[in-house]
């Protein structure tokens, strides 16, 4: 008896996470689907230029393939199709979005991935609504925790949102409590990312997630900046909702709703940005977002005297509408790319794993072998 009611039990809590997978909130089905494809077509559209070929600025393959001016296009019809046949649309969409990423690792933008983990949690299984919480709690948590340790955080990011929010020309008596601000923000992420474990309080988190991406649309639509991510912060503003405010397993009941595999998974997932600080993830996989935390990379053109020393985020910005994913591999990338004799690319990197592995603070440039990497001395570092 006592392992036919134990049987019964996980039936039931199976079952019940089905059902709730099913209908997630009343956004499933079509009408969920249709609205992250939409989000994930605007995406695509105010980011067009990055998805054909390019000289200005240079592609950055990780592998070289033949030349292909249609990703974009193809992205647009499978996340179309995703609407309709949800499972074969997305995977479709993710082979197409991985093959672009690989013939240019600038299109490895942080906004793909979260999509494509958003969508994924409409598929009306358990394990794929796990998936999506995770990641929706993974994003918040470490967006904060990137923030509040980082120091160009309060020093460069903080004063930039607070003129956005308070013109100087409009509040010219007010104080300046920008840190005070940015701290807030940083906290109020983290809290999110660990509160949506308990389950009174996951429709507090819902009711934050939706505040906070509707506050960064209007902040950066304010500021004219950044329409890359606008999309995908309305995308999280209807997923806060969708993914949250029905969910009522408790954490301690999920190896059993999903399978021990897929709960591991999820956790996997939650904790993976921590790899940022050993050198395994990227910035933008890892959520480092308005964070300032970030390997950077200065372009000196030596070998043109008129031209002044410029962010190799610069040219991604006015040419494609994107930053560069800032990678070691992609600094290098782009200086063999780029560099003439005489010119210089010096990297910056404060993590802590960087200075042991000789990537604290150092430059590409064209030595008597060619192209070489080499080491610079502290004492050059620019002063926090």
């Amino acid at each position: 008896m006592q392992l036919r009611s134990a049987a019964q039990t996980k039936l039931q809590s199976t079952a019940a996470s089905a059902a709730e997978a099913v209908a997630v909130a009343p956004f499933n089905g079509y009408l969920l689907r249709g609205w992250f494809a939409a989000m994930f077509a605007a995406t695509i559209w105010v980011t067009r230029k990055l998805w054909t070929e390019h000289a200005q600025p240079p592609l950055l393959p990780l592998v070289e393939l033949p030349a292909f001016n249609y990703y974009g296009e193809l992205l647009l019809l499978t996340a179309a199709a995703y609407v309709v046949w949800p499972r074969c649309g997305l995977a479709t969409n993710f082979v197409v979005g991985v093959v672009a990423m690989i013939a240019d690792q600038t299109r490895m933008q942080p906004q793909m991935f979260s999509f494509w983990l958003l969508m994924l949690g409409t598929l009306a299984r358990p394990q794929a609504v796990w998936l999506a919480r995770c990641h929706l709690a993974s994003l918040w948590f470490f967006s904060g925790f990137h923030k509040l340790i980082s120091d160009a955080y309060y020093t460069d990011v903080a004063p930039w949102m607070w003129g956005i929010l308070f013109p100087p020309q409009s509040w010219p008596g007010l104080p300046d409590y920008s840190e005070a601000l940015a701290a807030a923000v940083a906290a109020s992420e983290i809290a999110m990312g660990l509160l949506i474990w308990f389950v009174p309080l996951r429709r507090a988190v819902a009711v934050g997630g939706i505040g906070l991406h509707s506050s960064v649309v209007l902040m950066l639509a304010r500021a004219n900046w950044n329409t890359s991510v606008w999309a995908w912060n309305l995308a999280i503003v209807v997923a806060s909702a969708a993914y949250l405010w029905r969910w009522r397993d408790r954490l301690r009941d999920t190896p059993r709703a999903v399978g021990l595999t897929a709960f591991v998974a999820g956790l996997l997932l939650y904790v993976s940005p921590l790899l940022y600080y050993l050198g395994l993830l990227d910035a933008y996989l890892s959520y480092c977002l308005y964070s300032a935390n970030v390997p950077t990379a200065t372009m000196s053109p030596r070998s043109d005297p008129g031209q002044a020393p410029y962010n190799i985020h610069k040219p991604y910005w006015e040419h494609l509408n994107v930053p560069q994913p800032p990678a070691h591999r992609n600094f290098e990338n782009y200086f063999r790319r780029v560099g003439k004799p005489g010119d210089v690319l010096i990297v910056v990197d404060d993590r802590a794993w960087a200075k042991p592995a000789g990537y604290r603070f150092y430059a590409w440039q064209f030595g008597v072998g060619g192209i070489e990497r080499i080491p610079l001395p502290e004492s050059g570092l620019p002063p926090k």
